[in-house]
């Protein structure tokens, strides 16, 4: 069980989606439109702590060198 005080994602991300038929969302949850590859749109509900409005880290790029010493291990 969570300590109080402690955010869990997944169990807000449960609740959110509880409540996904109700019209008004609770106050913790976030409604995001997204589309997939097959071009449609879909609507997400998700926890309003998740933080996906923070940069990603870049890809980490290997030179030729490190690269071949990577294979050689």
């Amino acid at each position: 069980k969570d300590q109080q005080g402690t955010f869990s994602a997944s169990a807000a991300a449960e609740d959110c989606n509880k409540s996904k038929s109700s019209s008004a969302d609770p106050d913790y949850c976030r409604r995001i439109l997204v589309r997939d590859a097959k071009g449609s749109i879909r609507e997400i509900i998700l926890p309003k702590g998740l933080d996906l409005d923070r940069p990603k880290r870049t890809r980490t790029s290997f030179t030729a060198e490190q690269l071949y010493r990577l294979e050689m291990e």
